[in-house]
C-alpha cells in the first residue's frame, strides 16, 4: 500500500514538475478531434425561419458583427470571436448541447436563444446608414 502511494505522489510530482509531458499525456488519452477547416453550422435563422448550413468562419463574422460595434478595438473584436468560436464548437461537439427548440440546428441567430447573428448584407446595410 505504501509503495502505491509513493507512486502515485511522485506521479503526480512528475506531471506538475513537467506539465508539458501532462499535456502530451492527455492529448494521447483523449485527442483533440475538433478540426475547424470546412466546418459549417447549422444555423436556425429566427428571421427566416429556416436551419441554414454556413461555412464556421462566415458564421462567426456574422456573430461578431452583430454582438460587437466595429468601431471597438481590435483586440476586443478578437476576443469575441475567441467566445463565439468556443461556444458555437461546444454545442457542436460529441456530447454537445442539443437544441430541444429547433432540431437539426445546432444554434439560433435569436440573441435570446444564444448568440446574435447577421448576415453579410445585414452588415453591408448597417454599413450604409
Amino acid at each position: 500500500m505504501k509503495r502505491l502511494l509513493l507512486g502515485l505522489l511522485g506521479l503526480v510530482i512528475f506531471m506538475v514538475a513537467f506539465p508539458s509531458v501532462t499535456i502530451k499525456l492527455f492529448q494521447i488519452i483523449r485527442p483533440t478531434e475538433i478540426q475547424t477547416k470546412g466546418t459549417n453550422v447549422k444555423m436556425y435563422n429566427y428571421l427566416t425561419e429556416q436551419i441554414e448550413e454556413i461555412p464556421l468562419e462566415d458564421y462567426l463574422v456574422g456573430v461578431v458583427a452583430a454582438e460587437m460595434p466595429a468601431s471597438f478595438p481590435v483586440e476586443a473584436l478578437k476576443a469575441q470571436a475567441v467566445a463565439a468560436r468556443t461556444y458555437v464548437l461546444q454545442r457542436m461537439g460529441p456530447g454537445g448541447v442539443t437544441n430541444t427548440k429547433h432540431p437539426g440546428a445546432d444554434v439560433s441567430s435569436d440573441p435570446k436563444e444564444g448568440q446574435a447573428w447577421i448576415s453579410q448584407s445585414e452588415m453591408e446595410n448597417a454599413g450604409a446608414r
